[in-house]
């Protein structure tokens, strides 16, 4: 008699820390598909919000629910939940993100279609809640897989070249985003997580999505990538992405490392490299240094100080620039530059003179120049879909119109 094989596990990770009301959303985009073999694993971050209770409340024995008894870094709280995990594939999600209707379904007719990948990179859905961005109050829906060089002229599921996978993941060591470094975007194997074992933790740095991208695209041997967008990756007034976007970085890093310093554990050339301003750079840089060390054998990786610096010096002339800071305010970012690099800086200085006589678009528009030879994200050359401007409260609002095959635009 023929046997049937067991469908696939999938393990849906969702980290969460004093935001239960998203979390309730990104659950309930998982309850709600056709698929059912999948467990979801909550790492709840000692919330001081009863998570406990509404995960009981559920009383649904796929979800899997543990929590920290003091705050932890979020990496190590990201550790923990896929240390948990029991599936033959695995996806993180944060709070407040969500699945796309069918997206089981979608990707397991990817991994047959691809004769199983070690993992396959897709595109996404960013939806930006009403009020994060204050300059403009109203919800953002905007499909950004195009953002990303590997899905470009990807109208089927097919093979990453393994040259585009290590070229990408080499220029995220010289701070370039070819890509979505977002963990959203990645259906990792079980077979690539205990791969990856042999190289630590499978989160690392203060960025843990970046170090694990970025280590991904060096050392899988088969990646598949879907240009369709399966997921909602969320923005909300209590997201990482606000205090970025509203120049709350302090608070930003607070939200992700408490007390625990970013620089902890780094070798003392990055340490030494460090510059005041923004935690953007800073993170990103501390985490993917770490990323040569764990690959010694590979002479093609380098970490790039230089340019790391430079874009550390255009943000902070260009900050001082718009929002009228005093020079004093730069007291120890002047002391911290090489001679060449005040040249560099008092160039930028004096590009910025003019920025009183403009109007404000202008200004912004004018700061920015400089910065065209120092680009850091993929900025793609073909027509992209308009993003949906105020028509969603919420991420569910979504979902529900996408189960419709409604045209969300």
């Amino acid at each position: 008699m023929e046997q049937t094989m067991p469908s696939p596990k999938f393990s849906i990770l969702l980290p969460t820390r004093n935001r239960l009301e998203l979390a309730k959303s990104a659950i309930e985009t998982v309850r709600r598909q056709t698929y059912s073999n999948w467990e979801i694993i909550i790492s709840d971050n000692c919330s001081q919000e009863d998570v406990a209770e509404f995960v009981s409340s559920l009383n649904e024995p796929r979800i899997i629910y543990s929590r920290s008894n003091e705050f932890i870094p979020v990496t190590a709280n990201w550790n923990r939940a896929i240390n948990a995990a029991s599936g033959d594939y695995v996806l993180m999600l944060g709070d407040d993100d969500g699945l796309t209707p069918n997206y089981f379904e979608k990707i397991l007719s990817a991994i047959g279609e691809l004769d199983h990948p070690e993992f396959i990179y897709h595109g996404a859905y960013q939806f930006t809640y009403p009020g994060v961005v204050e300059a403009v109050p109203d919800s953002k829906l905007v499909d950004v897989s195009l953002f990303s060089v590997i899905l470009q002229n990807c109208h089927k599921p097919q093979m990453l070249p393994l040259e585009m996978a290590r070229e990408v993941g080499r220029k995220s060591l010289d701070l370039w985003a070819l890509y979505g470094f977002n963990m959203q975007h990645f259906m990792f194997s079980r077979s690539f997580i205990n791969r990856m074992s042999s190289f630590g933790e499978f989160f690392q740095g203060p960025f843990p999505d970046f170090y694990a991208a970025n280590m991904a695209m060096l050392v899988a041997d088969k990646i598949g990538v879907v240009a369709e967008p399966l997921v909602i990756i969320g923005i909300t007034p209590k997201s990482y992405g606000y205090f970025h976007n509203n120049s709350k970085e302090k608070d930003g890093i607070a939200f992700l490392q408490g007390k625990h310093g970013l620089s902890d554990g780094s070798p003392e050339y990055v340490r030494r490299a460090l510059l005041p301003g923004t935690n953007m750079l800073n993170s990103w840089f501390i985490t993917v240094s770490q990323i040569p060390e764990k690959l010694p054998d590979r002479k093609d990786l380098a970490v790039g100080i230089e340019r790391y610096r430079r874009l550390q010096i255009i943000h902070n002339i260009q900050q001082q620039a718009l929002t009228g800071a005093s020079e004093a305010s730069l007291s120890e970012f002047w002391s911290a530059l090489s001679l060449r690099e005040k040249l560099f800086a008092i160039y930028l200085k004096l590009w910025m003179l003019p920025l009183p006589l403009m109007s404000e678009r202008r200004r912004v528009k004018w700061s920015w120049r400089p910065r065209r030879r120092y680009k850091q994200f993929f900025e793609p050359k073909i027509a992209l879909p308009p993003a949906v401007i105020g028509k969603y409260n919420a991420l569910l609002d979504v979902f529900a119109d996408l189960a419709k095959n409604r045209d969300i635009r």
